[in-house]
């Protein structure tokens, strides 16, 4: 029973990332990274942006809330200016720079062990281009379709890369894992990966360590029983 208690426990934490997003911009520009609860069904909730992928708090965190009020930020150009009252916690960053590229992770956090919600948020960004479009599950679609090859940075731009390519076949996006016959954006990432490998590992431990414990306790058991036995 312990043992099934701690693997819905882990199935729970693994999927806590409800979707994934991507938002693409410009240097310079203002970008919004999309993130909302239902307000009215949990009440007012406190809510951190991270730069990492996380289980338990932000990782990295670049804004923080303390019910309707910000407590953290890290830079003057990060902002929710969306309606915290209304769960919109959006995040917004103004003049937007090459550094800025990268994984966001949107923590809302929900009383209670392991209740916590996240939103993965990728953001790209160009030089000169004007691909300003969030593409989610039910929305991906090339913006620069008659670009045959477009690179966008990130904060280093030797691990992730996107490329535009036009084609009549199904191709799937690394990251969302969607099928369109639109161009797409190919997305390879070490950070997808390395927090993919942890996760599982993560996952592995919660699984293994409780289940072994278990064992451990139930051989002695089994052995003090035997040894009972035998002394009558």
């Amino acid at each position: 029973m312990i043992v099934f208690l701690f693997i819905a426990t882990s199935i729970h934490v693994a999927t806590c990332s409800e979707s994934s997003k991507l938002v693409f911009g410009q240097v310079g520009d203002t970008v919004t990274l999309p993130c909302k609860y239902d307000i009215n069904a949990n009440g007012l909730l406190n809510v951190c942006w991270g730069r990492h992928q996380s289980w338990f708090h932000c990782e990295n965190t670049v804004i923080s809330t303390d019910g309707l009020q910000v407590n953290y930020r890290e830079s003057h150009r990060f902002s929710l200016i969306s309606g915290l009252d209304r769960g919109d916690v959006s995040l917004t960053i103004r003049v937007a720079q090459n550094r800025d590229a990268g994984l966001y992770v949107c923590r809302i956090e929900i009383p209670g062990p392991f209740n916590d919600i996240s939103h993965d948020v990728y953001l790209f960004i160009s030089n000169g281009l004007d691909p300003k479009r969030v593409i989610s599950e039910t929305q991906l679609v090339a913006t620069m379709a008659k670009q045959e090859k477009q690179v966008y940075y990130t904060s280093d731009p030797t691990t992730l890369i996107t490329e535009l390519y036009t084609t009549s076949e199904k191709i799937t996006a690394d990251i969302t894992g969607i099928y369109i016959d639109e161009p797409v954006a190919v997305v390879q990432t070490e950070e997808a990966m390395e927090a993919f490998v942890i996760n599982t590992v993560r996952v592995g431990a919660i699984v293994f360590i409780p289940g072994l414990i278990i064992a451990i306790l139930f051989r002695l058991r089994r052995s003090r029983e035997r040894t009972s036995s035998r002394g009558s």
